[in-house]
């Protein structure tokens, strides 16, 4: 669940961070001499000195900093060694066994051992109840020797896996952060076990120190990195193209246009996600299949491509990418695109014993007027979808867009239809999103399930799903969950579209869309390290 969420939050952060603010630092200094400068992600126009993941707001980029157990390849949806070397699972699925690298050591040269998987995991959660130390779901935790954890668990969790790959499942130094008060605390000299250290903080600039002795090896090419503060998108678009930084996680309209001129730039959009239209089922009519397939099948989603220009694909029916899922996909939806079919919409609705007179649907006496919400920066897109609703069915759509508190709105079920965005981690994860048990009525914030699914054969199927204890059933279980999505239509994909990545080739060899087993989003844990310290320098 906090997988879906925040990879939801990357666009909205971007939109909500459009403050004024700017980039500093020359453009100077070559590759060669080994700087890289990369935009601070959130955006913010100044930086926090706190490097303590229990508070509330931290400094620019704490991810790169601490580091997970696993990390997850979001190019492939494949889970991969970090701190943890190699685990194994008992048959029953119930025993995690992890053995940790014994080559790892914190930055003050202190040995990393199971003491801080216990201390990071099971004690500052306990101790520390109101902050955000999250703990990954585990009955028990046992350390039998410095380079073992065992986690025991009440059921088969093999599925839970890629969820401690991400941000909170990052490990501290217990022989630092025991002596402290976390409520208070800042850490102003952070200990680490990842490939950076703190050098210099400043409101508008952080510079990080590359480290000789990481246990991932050495750096290609960096040696230091400049973390700049940017208020707004289009200050960090301004610092790219004018050569003042290298590297930012945002997307604009039109890029190709706009760098008619700077050949170096590249811009892509991780497909691990995608973003999508929720109904909200505990609301007529869309609580009706009819009504979610014939919405689904009048809409274009190759003319919302078009039309946006920013990096966005057109979606899979699942919503999930298949050259990043692979043969987690469903074999009848690989390949298997969005397409607009206005003969099966227009069955559909008969089939429902719709019509749409006056630009709304009618059904025995009753009259349903539809309204798409969503946040500004979609704005665009709404208008677009709307306006082929309009084309195809006739239908007078309305466009809302919500102001900050939008998140608490479509928690509380406050929309009929809403442009959101979800996805971005495993088959279990990105559908357990719309398990019954997570919703609430309209009314009551939800956990997660905004669009208030409540269906008793996709639950049935996630229950055996977070039960399966061999690879095998994992991928056909997963495989009969997709099927169920299909045919009932919960949520409407419109596009392939995630963590936006910019950067500039002049200094540095960034790797393509796709390349290699790591995303360098700056927004994942483990990720953006592991792209730095292979970063070469494009000796110009």
């Amino acid at each position: 669940m906090l997988r879906h969420i925040a990879t939801l939050t990357v666009a909205a952060v971007l939109a909500l961070s459009a403050c004024s603010g700017g980039t500093s630092g020359p453009s100077s200094v070559a590759a060669d001499e080994g700087l890289l400068k990369l935009i601070g992600w959130p955006l913010t126009p100044t930086f926090v000195e706190n490097y303590n993941p229990g508070a509330p707001t931290t400094g620019p980029l704490l991810n790169m900093m601490y580091e997970p157990l696993v990390r997850l390849d979001d190019n492939h949806m494949e889970i991969k060694p970090y701190l943890a070397e190699s685990w194994e699972w008992s048959g029953d699925a119930r025993t995690l066994t992890m053995k940790l690298r014994k080559n790892a050591t914190w930055s003050d040269g202190k040995d990393f051992t199971s003491a801080d998987v216990k201390f990071s995991f099971e004690t500052l959660p306990k101790k520390y109840p109101d902050l955000p130390f999250l703990k990954p779901s585990f009955a028990s935790l046992e350390t039998p020797d410095p380079d073992t954890v065992l986690f025991r668990f009440d059921a088969p969790s093999r599925v839970m896996l890629s969820d401690w790959g991400w941000t909170y499942g990052l490990i501290v130094p217990e022989h630092v952060f025991a002596a402290q008060d976390l409520t208070a605390w800042t850490n102003p000299e952070p200990v680490t076990t990842g490939p950076f250290t703190l050098e210099r903080f400043t409101p508008q600039q952080v510079t990080l120190k590359v480290r000789d002795d990481w246990w991932g090896g050495r750096s290609k090419g960096v040696k230091s990195v400049k973390i700049l503060a940017s208020g707004s998108p289009e200050a960090a678009q301004s610092a790219l193209l004018k050569d003042e930084a290298d590297w930012a996680n945002i997307r604009w309209a039109d890029p190709d246009k706009q760098w008619k001129t700077k050949p170096e730039h590249q811009f892509w959009m991780a497909t691990s996600a995608y973003f999508m239209v929720t109904p909200n089922l505990d609301l007529e009519p869309y609580n009706d299949v009819h009504v979610r397939r014939a919405l689904y099948a009048a809409f274009d989603s190759g003319k919302l491509v078009q039309v946006l220009h920013n990096g966005t694909q057109v979606g899979n029916v699942t919503g999930m990418d298949h050259k990043t899922f692979g043969e987690a996909l469903a074999p009848e939806f690989r390949g298997k695109l969005q397409a607009q079919d206005l003969a099966a919409a227009r069955s559909e609705l008969a089939a429902g014993g719709y019509t749409v007179s006056g630009g709304a649907l009618v059904k025995a006496g009753k009259t349903y007027k539809l309204t798409l919400n969503g946040r500004e920066d979609d704005a665009t897109a709404m208008r677009v979808v709307a306006a082929q609703w309009k084309e195809a069915l006739g239908l007078d759509v309305a466009v809302r867009t919500l102001g900050t508190s939008y998140v608490d709105q479509i928690k509380k079920g406050d929309f009929d239809l809403f442009m959101w965005q979800g996805g971005g981690c495993s088959v279990y994860c990105n559908f357990n999103a719309l398990n019954g048990t997570l919703t609430a009525p309209v009314g009551k914030p939800a956990a997660d399930n905004y669009g208030r699914v409540r269906d008793a054969e996709l639950d049935g199927l996630l229950t055996k799903l977070a039960a399966a204890t061999s690879d095998a059933d994992i991928q056909s279980l997963g495989w009969e969950v997709q099927r169920r999505f299909v045919d009932q239509r919960f949520n409407m994909p419109l596009g392939a579209s995630g963590a936006s990545v910019t950067v500039n080739t002049e200094r540095w060899q960034f790797p393509q869309q796709g390349e290699g087993d790591y995303l360098p989003a700056l927004g994942l844990a483990a990720q953006p390290a592991v792209a730095i310290m292979n970063l070469a320098p494009t000796g110009k």
